[in-house]
């Protein structure tokens, strides 16, 4: 009996020393997170009660205006900031405050303003540098509030508007670094397509039916291995896979795009202009046999003129190779080398059903081992963007153009006009999820009825943004 009570009594004095030193580690551990919290409280009063005693001083705003930022209380420091430079005009630091505060706001104008009033104030100085990457971050970073980034599961769009997509540069993001370093975008969805015949690769639209519905997979990844200050290089991987009904499984596409990027920031006043040269592999399979290979050099130059309008010089050279040469390879091989050059532009327009309107020109030529397939083009297009609601938006593109095709040993002629519309109605879910109608057509007007086509994709997309 006396062994039991013995035995007892140690386990109690166990059980109450582990309680005492979880007691203790839970004591200390909340002490500490008071003593930062009052810290904190103490450091804000200290800063609000020379506020107090020195309400003319804008320096005196603005310290208490940067805490409040660090603290991401946007709101709180947006009044304390706007105190500051009011009190300060000349003080480009406060300008500065004001502006990244503005921009966590989502006020992407007022941000821009104030970026621009820095870079005035002190042209010389780091706030400026920091201000001229911040105006880039606003101009050419795509949340759905500032500019059109329809997703591109067309595969081809047969004009310029496809390449410009392609090389459009990324703006130069803010911390955390691996948010700097890496671009995913996922798309994928389930459309009708009456054109499944078609691959990155392709040089035109399939004349044969083809029509399916299709469940479709696109991700396209970024990683920025070296981001310095004025430059960013680094590997890039596009892929385009698709399903399509089971009479139809010989055109199931897999395309793997792996390249490297290389693009540089330069400035000049409040112009941004960001150069860019990309190269990229493009491997085509369907249903598992090899269609062909695609080497492509795509270069740009983008130019952001101010807060409402953007410019971009593009040009791109590829050479392709495909599995199957025809019948007659100096008549139907598509094999060989296609050059473009074009420009867009794109406006932001004050209005508020009427955000944006982008226009642009492409010419081209394809110089193949096949006399059919050699052409000389150009085309034009246009897009714009409707906000309809908040977070809804819909979007309109269209197109026309004219290939001539001077090898082209029989009759009728090939020589053909390419017409193409489209529209997307986007709503926004999150800052990263986004779901999409989409409807677009695509047709090869042609004399000759081997080589005329048409192509129509409607259905349901969705998005995902990291």
């Amino acid at each position: 009996m006396a062994i039991r009570q013995m035995t007892a009594l140690h386990s109690a004095r166990q059980i109450a020393g582990a309680a005492g030193v979880v007691l203790w580690f839970v004591a200390s551990h909340f002490g500490f997170a008071q003593e930062h919290s009052t810290d904190l409280a103490d450091r804000e009063l200290r800063l609000r009660a020379r506020v107090t005693e020195r309400p003319d001083d804008g320096s005196a705003w603005r310290v208490l205006g940067r805490y409040l930022l660090q603290q991401k209380r946007h709101s709180e420091a947006l009044e304390v900031l706007q105190q500051a430079v009011a009190l300060s005009p000349t003080s480009a630091a406060a300008h500065f405050d004001l502006g990244q505060t503005q921009q966590a706001l989502g006020d992407s104008e007022f941000a821009a303003e104030s970026f621009r009033t820095v870079i005035e104030l002190a042209a010389d100085s780091e706030y400026a540098q920091s201000a001229q990457h911040a105006l880039t971050t606003l101009r050419s970073a795509a949340p759905p509030q500032d500019v059109v980034v329809p997703a591109d599961y067309r595969i081809r769009r047969f004009d310029g508007s496809e390449l410009a997509d392609r090389i459009e540069p990324l703006g130069q993001p803010e911390a955390p670094w691996w948010k700097q370093r890496l671009s995913l975008n996922l798309h994928t969805g389930v459309l009708y397509n009456s054109n499944v015949a078609l691959s990155p690769l392709s040089r035109e639209l399939a004349s044969q039916s083809s029509r399916s519905a299709q469940l479709f997979v696109e991700p396209d990844l970024l990683f920025a291995v070296f981001d310095e200050q004025s430059w960013r290089s680094g590997p890039t991987l596009r892929g385009h896979f698709t399903v399509n009904e089971g009479n139809l499984r010989q055109f199931n596409l897999q395309s793997y795009r792996p390249g490297w990027f290389v693009e540089y920031f330069l400035f000049r006043g409040e112009h941004s202009f960001v150069p860019r040269v990309a190269y990229e592999f493009t491997h085509d399979e369907f249903n598992g046999s090899t269609l062909g290979n695609r080497h492509a050099l795509l270069s740009s130059v983008t130019a952001y003129w101010n807060g409402e309008q953007s410019s971009m010089l593009f040009w791109s050279i590829d050479t392709s190779n495909f599995l199957n040469d025809g019948i007659l390879p100096t008549v139907t091989s598509q094999d060989g080398v296609t050059n473009a050059l074009g420009v867009t532009h794109d406006v932001t327009l004050p209005f508020i059903h009427w955000r944006l309107i982008r226009g642009g020109v492409e010419v081209s030529h394809a110089s193949t081992t096949g006399s059919d397939y050699t052409f000389n083009g150009v085309n034009v297009f246009a897009g714009a963007a409707f906000p309809l609601a908040a977070g809804l938006e819909l979007s309109v593109t269209g197109g026309v153009g004219y290939r001539q095709y001077p090898d082209f040993e029989f009759t009728p002629s090939r020589d053909e006009i390419i017409w193409r519309g489209g529209a997307e109605l986007r709503k926004y879910f999150t800052d990263h999820i986004s779901g999409a109608l989409v409807f677009n057509y695509d047709k090869f007007d042609s004399q000759n009825p081997l080589f005329a086509s048409e192509r129509y994709v409607s259905g349901v997309v969705v998005d995902y943004t990291y």
